[in-house]
């Protein structure tokens, strides 16, 4: 069931994310959330980063061999995973608690260095 409500909510988001660069995502508490970024234009994806605003605490941290061999570290929790397609990135967010509201900014890089940002405001609902 959760599988399902998460793909659903990707479905929704990116809609949105193509009309605005903030994301409204209204997530139950215990439910998953997925911020996505279309990336239509991105052959290869480099690097993923999502930060929250209040401050600069990093979420998640994606980065591909070439950009380890660089130096960048990747960041991961067991709360969150990964998705890279062809037409955008989906990272999702594993049992949504009150710590997960606030705004997000995610960045994605490609391998040509052409930068895509997005920010999401997530609030808690129910």
């Amino acid at each position: 069931m959760r599988r399902f409500f998460s793909f659903i909510t990707c479905i929704v988001i990116t809609a949105g994310c193509s009309v605005s660069d903030n994301g409204i995502v209204n997530v139950k508490k215990r439910d998953n959330f997925s911020l996505i970024v279309r990336t239509p234009e991105m052959k290869i994806v480099s690097r993923v980063t999502v930060r929250k605003r209040n401050g600069t605490q990093e979420v998640f941290r994606h980065c591909s061999r070439e950009e380890q061999n660089h130096g960048c570290k990747p960041f991961n929790s067991e709360r969150t995973t990964l998705q890279i397609g062809n037409e955008a990135v989906c990272v999702t967010l594993l049992d949504a608690s009150t710590r997960d509201e606030g705004v997000y900014d995610v960045e994605v890089i490609d391998n040509k260095s052409i930068r895509i940002c997005r920010n999401f405001t997530v609030a808690l609902t129910g």
